[in-house]
């Protein structure tokens, strides 16, 4: 009668001997960890004839870094300030039912903001 360990969990050998030495039943597969070799372990799959490859491996913890801060050039946005500022002066504007603000934030002059293009002729 073969004997054939149970499968799942973590399956320790000793070295690749012990990897080699590891019976394994036809169509099955297993990760095996090496004792004797810190960071090594090794994969062993069975063919459905018997026939078994075994891949060798070495890991190494994955420690999380810390994501540097993001350089963000502030020169294209609005100081607080200036927000604040332009807000006060569309509200103004919305109040007072005028012309708003253009986006560069020039203040229209008296002659286009007096004429509407429209003449009216009797």
């Amino acid at each position: 009668m073969n004997y054939y360990p149970q499968q799942g969990g973590i399956n320790w050998v000793q070295g690749i001997a012990g990897a080699n030495a590891y019976p394994l039943m036809p169509n099955t597969n297993a990760v095996l960890m090496d004792r004797e070799n810190e960071g090594i372990f090794y994969i062993k799959i069975c063919d459905n004839v018997g026939m078994y490859t075994l891949r060798t491996f070495r890991y190494t913890e994955i420690v999380p870094q810390e994501k540097p801060a993001a350089n963000i050039d502030m020169s294209n946005f609005v100081s607080r300030e200036e927000f604040n500022a332009l807000k006060a002066l569309i509200e103004e504007r919305s109040a007072n039912n005028e012309q708003p603000v253009s986006a560069n934030c020039e203040q229209p002059t008296a002659a286009a903001a007096g004429s509407t293009g429209n003449t009216a002729r009797n």
